[in-house]
Protein backbone atom coordinates (compact mmCIF):
# COMPACT_ATOMS: atom_id res chain seq x y z
CA UNK A 1 0.00 0.00 0.00
CA UNK A 2 0.96 3.37 -1.05
CA UNK A 3 0.70 6.51 1.23
CA UNK A 4 0.05 10.01 0.32
CA UNK A 5 -0.03 12.53 2.29
CA UNK A 6 -0.24 16.04 1.20
CA UNK A 7 -0.74 19.56 3.96
CA UNK A 8 -1.90 23.02 3.28
CA UNK A 9 -0.93 25.91 5.36
CA UNK A 10 -2.60 29.02 5.30
CA UNK A 11 -1.79 32.34 6.27
CA UNK A 12 -5.06 33.41 8.43
CA UNK A 13 -4.45 37.17 7.80
CA UNK A 14 -3.53 36.37 3.60
CA UNK A 15 -6.82 34.90 3.72
CA UNK A 16 -8.99 37.89 5.31
CA UNK A 17 -7.21 39.61 2.15
CA UNK A 18 -7.89 37.26 -0.79
CA UNK A 19 -11.88 37.07 0.53
CA UNK A 20 -12.20 40.44 0.15
CA UNK A 21 -12.32 39.73 -3.44
CA UNK A 22 -14.26 37.22 -3.29
CA UNK A 23 -12.06 34.30 -3.24
CA UNK A 24 -10.94 31.40 -0.76
CA UNK A 25 -6.88 30.95 -0.50
CA UNK A 26 -8.01 27.69 1.39
CA UNK A 27 -10.04 26.44 -1.72
CA UNK A 28 -7.28 27.10 -4.32
CA UNK A 29 -4.70 25.18 -2.30
CA UNK A 30 -7.10 22.03 -1.55
CA UNK A 31 -7.48 22.45 -5.25
CA UNK A 32 -4.08 22.06 -5.63
CA UNK A 33 -3.80 18.91 -3.64
CA UNK A 34 -6.60 17.35 -5.31
CA UNK A 35 -4.65 17.91 -8.92
CA UNK A 36 -1.78 16.13 -6.90
CA UNK A 37 -3.16 13.38 -5.81
CA UNK A 38 -4.89 12.68 -9.55
CA UNK A 39 -1.71 13.42 -11.13
CA UNK A 40 -0.23 11.01 -9.03
CA UNK A 41 -3.43 8.12 -9.88
CA UNK A 42 -2.35 8.82 -13.62
CA UNK A 43 1.55 7.99 -12.48
CA UNK A 44 0.51 4.83 -10.69
CA UNK A 45 -1.76 3.58 -13.17
CA UNK A 46 -0.17 4.24 -16.08
CA UNK A 47 3.59 3.83 -15.30
CA UNK A 48 4.14 2.80 -12.04
CA UNK A 49 7.21 4.76 -9.61
CA UNK A 50 10.67 3.32 -10.64
CA UNK A 51 12.24 4.41 -7.01
CA UNK A 52 9.91 1.61 -5.25
CA UNK A 53 10.05 -0.93 -8.10
CA UNK A 54 5.89 -0.74 -9.42
CA UNK A 55 4.76 -0.72 -12.53
CA UNK A 56 1.61 0.28 -14.60
CA UNK A 57 -0.46 -0.48 -17.87
CA UNK A 58 2.28 0.63 -20.42
CA UNK A 59 5.58 -1.15 -18.78
CA UNK A 60 4.64 -4.08 -16.34
CA UNK A 61 8.15 -6.59 -17.54
CA UNK A 62 5.65 -9.73 -16.91
CA UNK A 63 3.64 -9.10 -19.88
CA UNK A 64 4.83 -10.22 -23.20
CA UNK A 65 6.33 -7.69 -25.47
CA UNK A 66 6.82 -8.29 -29.74
CA UNK A 67 8.11 -6.15 -31.93
CA UNK A 68 5.27 -5.31 -34.96
CA UNK A 69 5.62 -7.18 -38.38
CA UNK A 70 7.55 -5.26 -41.30
CA UNK A 71 5.69 -3.37 -43.77
CA UNK A 72 7.70 -5.78 -46.38
CA UNK A 73 9.18 -2.48 -48.22
CA UNK A 74 12.72 -1.07 -49.32
CA UNK A 75 13.70 0.26 -46.41
CA UNK A 76 11.60 -1.94 -44.14
CA UNK A 77 9.57 0.13 -41.82
CA UNK A 78 7.53 -1.29 -38.78
CA UNK A 79 5.53 2.05 -38.38
CA UNK A 80 1.89 2.61 -39.11
CA UNK A 81 2.63 5.56 -40.70
CA UNK A 82 4.24 3.70 -43.32
CA UNK A 83 1.72 0.75 -43.29
CA UNK A 84 -1.59 0.13 -45.28
CA UNK A 85 -4.69 -0.64 -44.45
CA UNK A 86 -4.52 -3.86 -44.21
CA UNK A 87 -0.84 -4.36 -42.76
CA UNK A 88 -2.44 -2.10 -39.72
CA UNK A 89 -5.15 -4.34 -39.34
CA UNK A 90 -3.13 -7.67 -39.65
CA UNK A 91 -0.48 -6.32 -36.91
CA UNK A 92 -4.05 -5.89 -34.40
CA UNK A 93 -4.75 -9.15 -35.34
CA UNK A 94 -1.82 -10.80 -34.81
CA UNK A 95 -1.68 -9.10 -31.09
CA UNK A 96 -5.01 -10.47 -30.78
CA UNK A 97 -4.63 -13.55 -31.69
CA UNK A 98 -1.49 -13.92 -29.82
CA UNK A 99 -3.14 -12.74 -26.56
CA UNK A 100 -6.41 -15.12 -27.19
CA UNK A 101 -4.09 -17.97 -27.38
CA UNK A 102 -2.42 -17.08 -24.35
CA UNK A 103 -5.35 -17.34 -22.46
CA UNK A 104 -6.46 -20.68 -24.00
CA UNK A 105 -8.49 -19.24 -25.98
CA UNK A 106 -10.92 -18.12 -23.70
CA UNK A 107 -13.64 -15.76 -24.87
CA UNK A 108 -14.16 -14.29 -21.53
CA UNK A 109 -10.64 -12.97 -20.89
CA UNK A 110 -10.28 -12.27 -24.90
CA UNK A 111 -8.61 -8.63 -24.89
CA UNK A 112 -11.47 -6.32 -25.32
CA UNK A 113 -9.43 -2.88 -25.11
CA UNK A 114 -6.52 -1.76 -26.88
CA UNK A 115 -4.51 1.53 -26.29
CA UNK A 116 -2.37 3.31 -29.09
CA UNK A 117 -0.10 6.51 -28.90
CA UNK A 118 -2.28 9.52 -29.68
CA UNK A 119 -0.26 10.33 -33.17
CA UNK A 120 -1.41 6.61 -34.09
CA UNK A 121 -5.37 7.14 -32.78
CA UNK A 122 -5.41 10.48 -34.99
CA UNK A 123 -3.80 9.08 -38.15
CA UNK A 124 -6.98 5.81 -37.67
CA UNK A 125 -9.09 8.64 -37.36
CA UNK A 126 -8.16 11.03 -40.21
CA UNK A 127 -6.85 8.40 -42.90
CA UNK A 128 -9.14 6.66 -45.49
CA UNK A 129 -9.40 3.18 -46.26
CA UNK A 130 -9.59 4.03 -49.56
CA UNK A 131 -9.58 6.90 -52.21
CA UNK A 132 -13.24 6.11 -52.30
CA UNK A 133 -13.38 7.88 -49.24
CA UNK A 134 -16.04 5.80 -47.58
CA UNK A 135 -14.96 4.65 -44.03
CA UNK A 136 -11.35 5.84 -41.52
CA UNK A 137 -9.31 3.07 -40.70
CA UNK A 138 -10.29 3.20 -37.41
CA UNK A 139 -13.88 1.80 -38.51
CA UNK A 140 -12.46 -0.66 -40.68
CA UNK A 141 -10.38 -2.25 -38.16
CA UNK A 142 -13.60 -1.58 -35.90
CA UNK A 143 -15.93 -3.77 -37.97
CA UNK A 144 -13.06 -6.47 -39.11
CA UNK A 145 -10.87 -7.38 -35.73
CA UNK A 146 -11.27 -11.19 -34.96
CA UNK A 147 -12.40 -9.40 -30.94
CA UNK A 148 -15.42 -8.32 -32.80
CA UNK A 149 -16.33 -11.34 -34.77
CA UNK A 150 -16.40 -13.07 -31.23
CA UNK A 151 -19.06 -10.67 -29.80
CA UNK A 152 -16.14 -8.58 -28.39
CA UNK A 153 -16.84 -4.90 -28.26
CA UNK A 154 -13.05 -3.66 -28.96
CA UNK A 155 -12.59 -0.38 -27.45
CA UNK A 156 -9.16 1.29 -29.42
CA UNK A 157 -8.41 4.47 -27.61
CA UNK A 158 -5.75 7.23 -27.11
CA UNK A 159 -2.95 6.47 -24.42
CA UNK A 160 0.07 9.55 -24.59
CA UNK A 161 1.61 7.50 -21.47
CA UNK A 162 2.90 4.58 -24.59
CA UNK A 163 4.86 7.13 -26.48
CA UNK A 164 8.10 5.87 -26.37
CA UNK A 165 6.85 3.41 -23.65
CA UNK A 166 8.55 0.17 -25.65
CA UNK A 167 11.83 -0.91 -26.36
CA UNK A 168 14.56 1.61 -27.65
CA UNK A 169 11.66 3.81 -26.62
CA UNK A 170 9.83 3.35 -29.53
CA UNK A 171 6.35 3.40 -29.41
CA UNK A 172 4.13 0.91 -28.26
CA UNK A 173 0.20 -0.85 -28.16
CA UNK A 174 -0.69 -2.72 -25.35
CA UNK A 175 -3.75 -5.02 -26.25
CA UNK A 176 -5.46 -5.98 -22.54
CA UNK A 177 -8.24 -7.35 -20.67
CA UNK A 178 -10.05 -4.82 -18.99
CA UNK A 179 -11.77 -6.55 -16.23
CA UNK A 180 -10.96 -6.72 -12.56
CA UNK A 181 -10.67 -10.48 -12.64
CA UNK A 182 -7.34 -9.72 -15.09
CA UNK A 183 -5.72 -6.64 -13.77
CA UNK A 184 -6.97 -4.06 -11.31
CA UNK A 185 -5.42 -1.53 -8.67
CA UNK A 186 -7.43 -0.84 -5.16
CA UNK A 187 -8.17 2.56 -3.65
CA UNK A 188 -7.48 1.14 -0.04
CA UNK A 189 -8.50 5.09 1.18
CA UNK A 190 -9.56 7.57 -1.21
CA UNK A 191 -8.04 11.00 -0.46
CA UNK A 192 -9.59 13.07 2.77
CA UNK A 193 -8.87 15.28 5.03
CA UNK A 194 -7.20 13.97 7.88
CA UNK A 195 -5.98 16.16 10.47
CA UNK A 196 -6.95 20.17 10.44
CA UNK A 197 -5.95 22.93 13.34
CA UNK A 198 -4.72 26.53 13.37
CA UNK A 199 -1.86 27.66 15.14
CA UNK A 200 -2.78 31.03 16.99
CA UNK A 201 0.33 31.98 17.84
CA UNK A 202 1.24 32.00 14.11
CA UNK A 203 -1.64 32.87 12.90
CA UNK A 204 -1.70 29.93 10.35
CA UNK A 205 -4.41 27.28 9.49
CA UNK A 206 -3.38 24.25 8.71
CA UNK A 207 -4.75 20.88 7.38
CA UNK A 208 -3.23 17.30 6.04
CA UNK A 209 -5.00 15.28 3.66
CA UNK A 210 -4.28 11.69 3.36
CA UNK A 211 -5.00 8.72 1.13
CA UNK A 212 -3.53 5.22 -0.05
CA UNK A 213 -3.79 2.95 -2.96
CA UNK A 214 -1.97 0.21 -4.40
CA UNK A 215 -0.01 -0.43 -7.29
CA UNK A 216 -1.19 -1.74 -10.64
CA UNK A 217 -1.75 -6.34 -10.18
CA UNK A 218 -1.44 -7.85 -13.65
CA UNK A 219 -3.45 -10.88 -12.12
CA UNK A 220 -3.28 -12.46 -15.32
CA UNK A 221 -0.26 -11.23 -17.05
CA UNK A 222 -1.10 -13.44 -20.25
CA UNK A 223 -4.63 -11.44 -20.47
CA UNK A 224 -2.27 -8.02 -22.35
CA UNK A 225 0.50 -8.01 -24.87
CA UNK A 226 2.57 -5.38 -25.28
Amino acid sequence: TITFANSLSVNLLDQEAVQKIGRSLQQLLEDGIQLNWQKLMDKNAYRGFAKIGTYGLVNNPDVVATTAASNGETPSSTKWADKTPEQILADINAGLTAQWEAVGYDTSMMANQIGIPPAQFGSLVTRLVSSAGNISILEYIKRNNIASAQDIDLQIVPMRQLVGSGGSSADRMVIYRNDRRALNFEMTMPLGRMATGIIPNELRFVSTFVGQFSQVKFIYPMAARY
